[in-house]
């Protein structure tokens, strides 16, 4: 694909036609991993998901989106 992200500081910044998908565990609850026999399917809730698509900014300290307007030149 053409996509990226062009990291700098602690922001990032999406390029390229396709999305960028971030899984932000930060809240995540889970079952107890040890205790599942191996190929036993987890579960894993409060998982925060977002699909950033060319121009749109993520801060990986605040885990922030910000997010192009719609009418921006960009999309």
């Amino acid at each position: 694909e053409d996509t990226g992200i062009i990291i700098k500081d602690n922001n990032f910044t999406v390029i390229g036609s396709g999305m960028v998908i971030v899984f932000d565990g930060h809240h995540l609850h889970h079952n107890n991993e040890p205790i599942l026999k191996q190929g036993t399917p987890m579960t894993v809730t409060h998982m925060i998901t977002h699909v950033l698509s060319n121009g749109d900014q993520y801060n990986l300290t605040t885990r922030m989106v910000e997010a192009l307007p719609i009418s921006s030149p960009f999309v």
